[in-house]
């Protein structure tokens, strides 16, 4: 419910202060621009209902919470496809390895 208020919150005040930028910026703007932003609300929004309903069926915090973190995989695999970024591939690497351990650890006790 926070993130409404938030998100309400914001348009109110760009709306407030940056009217005129809106109308003419408004002309400009086709459909290819707001994909990424569909698509990130989309798959936020599925992260943290899922996360909510795993929550409300009676998951464990500390476990739900651990296992969101070894989505640094994915993170790491699209960051180099997508934006061909390869810099401390090997650092993050190594975290994500950690970082999936420790909740494979967590999972056996």
């Amino acid at each position: 419910m926070y993130l409404g208020f938030m998100c309400l919150g914001v348009a109110v005040t760009s709306a407030i202060f940056g009217f005129r930028t809106i109308i003419n910026e408004t002309s400009k703007l086709s459909f290819n621009n707001f994909r990424p932003i569909l698509s990130s609300a989309t798959f936020g929004s599925s992260f943290n209902l899922f996360t909510f309903f795993a929550y409300r069926n009676g998951a464990n915090v500390g476990v739900a919470d651990a296992i969101n973190n070894t989505t640094v995989f994915l993170v790491i695999l699209l960051e180099v496809l997508l934006l061909k970024d390869k810099d401390n591939f090997a650092r993050k690497i190594i975290g994500a390895i950690v970082a999936t351990s420790g909740v494979i650890l967590n999972g056996i006790n």
